[in-house]
């Protein structure tokens, strides 16, 4: 009996390991993000800032982080499988919209 040869897949690129070792990357920095979504909804403790934009927009912002990470990594990885790394990498700059956001209702509170 001959047994069929096993298919031998290419090496992978160094952008797919880049891509592959951030989205593994994002996974670990959802875990880690864990905790501050948990406990961001003590920014909305002070009297009256439920009321203003910015605390709100900086707690969802937070809260959400974690969600974005997970879900950006697994489209990273499924867009990796389909070998389309330019999408992958998209997903993964999806997330600077969230961080972007963080960082205006920072700046904002500063400020006002």
């Amino acid at each position: 009996m001959d047994m069929p040869a096993a298919e031998t897949q290419p090496p992978l690129t160094l952008s797919q390991n880049i891509l592959a070792l951030l989205s593994v990357g994002m996974i670990g920095v959802g875990v880690v993000s864990l905790l501050p979504a948990a406990l961001s909804c003590m920014i909305l403790d002070a009297p009256g800032s439920e009321q203003r934009l910015a605390p709100v927009a900086l707690m969802f912002s937070i809260l959400s982080f974690p969600i974005a990470c997970f879900c950006a990594a697994r489209k990273a990885i499924t867009q990796l499988r389909r070998d389309r790394l330019r999408a992958g990498y998209f997903w993964l700059l999806l997330l600077m919209v969230n961080v972007a956001v963080a960082a205006a209702a920072i700046a904002w509170m500063e400020l006002f």
